[in-house]
């Protein structure tokens, strides 16, 4: 999370840099056998320098992609990145699996073989001064009004502390970045003797128990009506009296039987999640009491990839300019055009594919009445997956579902 890359080349013999071939900010197989095992990559910036006499960038040629048609990258999770490809108009991501959950990406071309949720085309335009010419002085902050400028989704724990975060690595209005030992507060380099280590490591200090212990740092709800379970454990030399225990968002319900906690006993709190209710599918728990430390919750919904609307739904319908496709190596790049023909306003809440030799982008976020949107659909000969599948828009018309098939000849 929060990288930044500046310039990328393959081969080391060419006429030209144009005739170089490039490769991913992000490069990952997979292996079912350990679980496919986890990525997160988070808020990063892959920024394209330019060259006089040069047509293309000299960064990085994509986002992120497998290692072969049998190592796709599997069980990831992107969002909020700037991916500013060295060729305009590519995609984004390729040879990508099962598993991943991808959006609010900033890519100047298409999402490629990904499914991304909200992704964004463009672009990126920087504050004067910063992006590649900034070099490695620390200043790669988005312009306001540049695609990507305040349009992250929040990510709990990560991002959620800032009111409207911009994609990529540097947030409007902070300070420049640093990187490697300048980032460390306690590193410094300098000349002078260094003192050899000792030959024999201290003794590792005392463990001190937490105050007030939490059983878990996070609840997860998978986004089901569930309750889950948290206790707090008194690990002081007092008692302990709660004041109050609450949740940040109204879509959970606290239910706790914490009163006041005698040394070494533990008491229990409930908390029940609402999906269909007002507020964050996200929350945290917080505890106030006596106790010298506060603990406090995760809450969390992993598999929601967007928040209910609040709005209720249109009684009209959305018509779509296409309910099936047929793609062949020519016609490789289809679009399909969403017309909002209710009487209020229509708001899109997912796109899924079903194959993964298709790939998707759209612009479907809110549209007034008698507005349009559109998808574009990529079909992608080298990814694996099956050649027929299906694209489906959610949204809060009456007729959602919106599913088009598609066919690869």
């Amino acid at each position: 999370f929060r990288n930044v890359w500046n310039r990328a080349q393959m081969y080391a013999k060419v006429s030209s840099l144009d005739l170089d071939d490039r490769q991913p900010f992000f490069k990952s197989g997979s292996d079912a056998s350990l679980g496919n095992g986890r990525r997160y990559v988070l808020h990063n910036t892959m920024l394209q320098a330019t060259q006089s006499g040069l047509t293309n960038g000299l960064g990085g040629g994509f986002g992120m992609g497998g290692t072969g048609a049998a190592q796709l990258v599997n069980n990831t999770f992107s969002k909020n990145n700037v991916f500013h490809l060295w060729k305009p108009g590519k995609g984004a991501f390729y040879q990508t699996g099962t598993g991943n959950e991808f959006a609010a990406d900033l890519y100047n071309g298409t999402s490629g073989s990904a499914t991304e949720v909200g992704g964004i085309s463009g672009t990126p335009v920087y504050v004067s001064g910063h992006g590649w010419t900034s070099e490695a002085n620390g200043n790669y902050q988005l312009a306001a009004g540049s695609p990507g400028f305040g349009k992250a989704v929040k990510v709990a724990n990560f991002n959620d502390g800032i009111a409207t975060p911009d994609v990529g690595a540097h947030q409007s209005g902070s300070t420049a970045m640093k990187f490697g030992l300048a980032g460390s507060a306690g590193s410094a380099i300098g000349g002078g003797t260094t003192t050899p280590p000792p030959t024999t490591p201290p003794p590792a200090p005392p463990t001190t128990p937490v105050a007030l212990n939490a059983s878990a740092t996070s609840l997860d709800f998978g986004n089901a009506a569930v309750s889950r379970t948290v206790s707090f454990t008194n690990n002081t030399t007092a008692a302990v009296r709660f004041s109050r225990v609450t949740a940040t968002s109204t879509r959970f319900r606290v239910t706790s039987a914490c009163s006041t906690l005698a040394v070494g006993a533990s008491c229990v709190v409930t908390v029940a999640y609402t999906p269909s209710g007002t507020g964050s599918s996200m929350g945290t728990l917080t505890v106030t009491s006596n106790a010298p430390n506060r603990p406090s919750v995760a809450l969390t919904n992993p598999t929601v990839a967007t928040p209910p609307p609040t709005t209720p739904p249109a009684s009209g319908g959305v018509t779509m300019s296409a309910t099936s496709l047929i793609f062949t190596a020519t016609t490789a790049t289809q679009k399909v055009t969403y017309t909002n023909n209710s009487p209020a306003k229509v708001t899109f809440i997912q796109a899924t594919m079903s194959s993964a030799k298709f790939g998707q982008t759209n612009n479907c976020g809110e549209i007034a009445v008698g507005a349009s949107c559109s998808a574009t659909i990529t079909y992608s000969t080298r990814n694996t997956g099956s050649l027929t599948g299906t694209f489906t828009m959610t949204s809060t018309a009456s007729n959602s579902a919106h599913v088009v098939s598609l066919t690869a000849r």
